[in-house]
């Protein structure tokens, strides 16, 4: 019996239409918060914000992390989190967090009035922050992939303008590696400050030495029966309709228990800004739709394989060592737009464009080969990942508000500007 038909290529969805509506009332928003400049700065407020709204979870990615190594400075700070649904946080009221509304005088007087910013990309084109403010962009991609929209002023001028404007108002950024200094914070970004060359905070946990705590905490919140073994797809968004052959996921399981054994399940995550899922009607119960999941890196944790195109989350899972497989049917049109930083062959990971080649990727995947390409791949493109970025991160916040009490850090290593 089929697990599932196949996964068809995800489009733009309503989140990527607000994205370009709101990306237009930039200016206006700039101009009405400029008075705000004239508002004292309270020394302790620290705010954070994750996506800018339209996300299915914003208390996730790097500064989630960042937020939770802040937890030993209790109630010392003033800890704020700007969402779309503050009704739909209950956890960041439980860890003494006020959790305010996208764009309400609210939001905008603390962002305004906070010491410290937080944000993995979000906000930063809109607001006219201080230079006394801090703050950080930790960003929200890992590695140097697929090059970002706004890169080429010439093909985008709008969005290169707001990578402009952020990178002025920016006083630290967070990077994975060497070459995403380079080809992006320096590069696209015309970014000039200091970079903290750490890891991201979000793959603390996957460098971390025993996960299974949180991987029996995560399989139990899927529901997934003891002992099966997970394939996580987790493709990116496609701009465009490219014609690609459909994944077969059928092919695809059955190749897998072939290769490593026992039963597999399907864990499928649409991007955060598409329309749907895309997947066809399952035919048994072996798959979950995961895309409401509030953290990908706990479905990272837990996965046993990872595939997908042109995600970062390729690099991400990397550093757990687990087979990922690349699977990029449209490779030849993406290459010509928007292009990479470094090409996908050069990437180290197994890469096919038919379901034929990925299940013979998967068949002939060697674990000696696979360890050496990835120990190649993280040396070429400069891996910084610590596994301790949060807390330094977290160390550099308490610094700059001046908090006495501060979280534990052992062996930690001072951010490096490049």
């Amino acid at each position: 019996m089929a697990l599932v038909a196949s996964i068809a290529v995800t489009t733009p969805g309503p989140g990527a239409m607000r994205t370009r509506i709101t990306d237009l009332l930039r200016p206006l928003v700039t101009s009405l918060t400029l008075p705000l400049r004239l508002l004292p700065l309270r020394r302790n407020r620290v705010v954070f914000v994750a996506f800018g709204g339209g996300a299915r979870h914003e208390f996730s990615c790097n500064p989630k992390y960042v937020l939770q190594a802040l937890q030993p400075a209790g109630d010392a700070l003033d800890l704020v989190w700007v969402v779309e649904e503050p009704a739909r946080y209950p956890e960041l009221v439980e860890l003494g967090v006020r959790v305010l509304k996208h764009g309400t005088p609210a939001a905008v007087r603390q962002l305004m009035t906070a010491s410290v910013v937080v944000s993995n990309g979000a906000y930063l084109m809109w607001f006219p922050f201080r230079r006394s403010q801090f703050v950080i962009n930790t960003w929200h991609a890992g590695g140097a992939y697929k090059r970002i929209p706004g890169d080429d002023p010439a093909a985008d001028p709008r969005l290169h303008h707001k990578l402009v404007h952020s990178s002025k108002v920016t006083s630290l950024v967070v990077s994975s590696c060497r070459a995403f200094t380079t080809e992006e914070v320096r590069g696209a970004f015309g970014y000039t400050g200091e970079v903290a060359e750490i890891g991201l905070p979000r793959n603390d946990i996957l460098l971390s030495h025993d996960r299974s705590a949180l991987n029996a905490r995560t399989a139990a919140a899927l529901g997934l029966p003891d002992a099966v073994r997970t394939v996580l797809i987790a493709p990116t968004l496609r701009e465009g309709t490219t014609p690609v052959e459909p994944l077969d996921l059928s092919g695809l399981t059955a190749a897998l228990s072939q290769r490593f054994g026992g039963e597999w399940w399907v864990l499928y995550r649409a991007h955060k800004l598409s329309s749907s899922t895309q997947i066809s009607p399952a035919q048994d119960q072996r798959w979950r739709d995961v895309a409401d999941y509030p953290d990908m890196q706990e479905l990272l944790s837990l996965a046993d394989v990872l595939v997908t195109d042109y995600s970062s989350s390729i690099w991400d899972f990397s550093l757990t060592g687990k087979p990922s497989f690349l699977y990029l049917p449209d490779l030849d049109a993406v290459r010509r737009n928007p292009g990479f930083y470094v090409d996908p062959r050069e990437w180290g990971f197994a890469l096919a464009q038919t379901n034929t080649d990925l299940q013979s990727s998967i068949q002939d995947w060697d674990p000696e080969r696979y360890r050496e390409q990835i120990r190649h791949h993280h040396q070429e493109l400069g891996s910084a990942e610590t596994g301790r970025a949060s807390q330094i991160i977290a160390q550099r916040i308490l610094d700059h508000v001046e908090v006495a009490e501060r979280p534990s850090q052992p062996d930690a290593v001072s951010p490096q500007a490049v």
